[in-house]
């Protein structure tokens, strides 16, 4: 019998391609700032996806770097110890080219809550250890509009996110501050101090993650 389909008809029975509705991503860049975070992506609509992070913080060497005279972190003490820290994030992204896919130019708001934490060693006027440590946090909450490209076509499954981001932060840090006196002419007096500052400034994220979709 001779079947007389056109190609068209052919390509008119293929199934069509399931959209990739899910991600998980490793946020990478964030790794600078001892963020060590997993993100979840979902697809809500043609248009929209809500994306999820979750993860720890460690020591933040982008601070170290900026602000080397506050030595490890938070705090100007060099023995200071880096404690285990918790990070969230959620965001809404809109799609410019949607199709109930991760795929293309994004934008959409933010909510990104980080806190680092050190223990400092107390010490007494002479600069020696007492054997106690005293809790140095340092917390930001930031509220930011991202903008960003999801690049799905490179490899098969495999996600690469890039973004950028503007907004605000506040800042809340219960700051352990240390410091020598050395007015007295027979020697010196070592002091240690509790700060608590509430600091608000813009906030500017730049970076890539790195996941697969499914």
């Amino acid at each position: 019998v001779f079947d007389n389909t056109t190609s068209s008809g052919l390509a008119e029975s293929r199934p069509a391609v399931r959209p990739r509705k899910n991600a998980l991503k490793l946020g990478a860049a964030a790794i600078a700032s001892g963020d060590f975070s997993i993100y979840y992506e979902r697809v809500l609509n043609r248009i929209m996806s809500i994306e999820i992070g979750q993860g720890v913080t460690y020591t933040d060497w982008v601070f170290n770097a900026l602000s080397p005279e506050m030595g490890n972190s938070n705090t100007n003490d060099k023995d200071a110890q880096a404690v285990m820290g918790y990070t969230a994030k959620i965001g809404l992204r809109y799609y410019r080219n949607g199709d109930y896919d991760m795929d293309g130019l994004y934008f959409g708001p933010e909510f990104w809550y980080r806190d680092y934490k050190l223990n400092v060693p107390e010490k007494n006027s002479q600069a020696m250890n007492t054997g106690t440590y005293l809790p140095d946090e340092r917390r930001y909450t930031d509220i930011k509009c991202v903008l960003g490209y999801n690049n799905l076509e490179w490899i098969d499954n495999l996600i690469f996110d890039f973004y950028v981001g503007i907004g605000i932060r506040s800042t809340n840090w219960s700051h352990i501050n240390t410091r020598f006196d050395y007015s007295n002419l027979t020697g010196y007096t070592y002091y240690t101090n509790r700060e608590e500052l509430n600091i608000k400034s813009p906030s500017f994220s730049l970076g890539f993650k790195l996941g697969f979709s499914f």
